[in-house]
């Protein structure tokens, strides 16, 4: 009996040593130090996408400009300043509001009711606050899928609470 005890606190002290060297692996590495205040950090604005001489927008432009956590507005001005289009979902309405009809009828203000018009390219937001987007230009797609308030859409820089968390190309 002494011995399964043993064993048994044996193994957890492996266990426990195995994942103390594995955290300590993983570590993230130091935060930048802060800028000091005899010189202060400006901001950096994203580049604009470009457009090519045959008047066709520069993608690896745009792919160079989106970064993760951006404010959903700044990605937005880029894609429609690149020549990007909003895709219409035509199923937005019941993906965004849901077969609550009666919610919009009463409150037609609400951000949540007036999403599909207000952003064409939207296709779904669900109550967890994830929305997915979508631009084409010819046979290129542009999905994005951003998390935060909807009704932020249209906040740009640091004051947004709807931030871009992943997107993708595809033709």
């Amino acid at each position: 009996m002494v011995d399964s005890r043993f064993r048994a606190g044996a193994r957890a002290a492996a266990v426990l040593l195995a994942a103390t060297a594995a955290l300590a692996a993983c570590k993230a590495p130091p935060a930048p130090a802060a800028p000091s205040a005899a010189a202060p950090a400006a901001a950096t604005p994203a580049p604009a996408a470009t457009v090519s001489q045959q008047g066709q927008p520069d993608m690896s432009s745009l792919q160079d400009a989106l970064k993760k956590d951006m404010a959903y507005a700044d990605l937005r001005k880029l894609a429609l300043d690149g020549g990007w289009q909003p895709v219409v979902d035509p199923q937005c309405r019941t993906q965004v509001v849901g077969h609550d009809e009666q919610t919009c009828k009463e409150n037609p203000d609400l951000a949540i009711c007036r999403a599909c018009t207000d952003i064409p390219e939207l296709s779904a937001y669900s109550g967890d606050g994830y929305a997915t987007t979508r631009f084409s230009h010819d046979a290129q797609r542009l999905e994005v899928t951003s998390y935060g308030m909807i009704e932020d859409w249209n906040v740009a820089g640091a004051d947004s609470r709807l931030r871009v968390t992943e997107w993708s190309f595809s033709k």
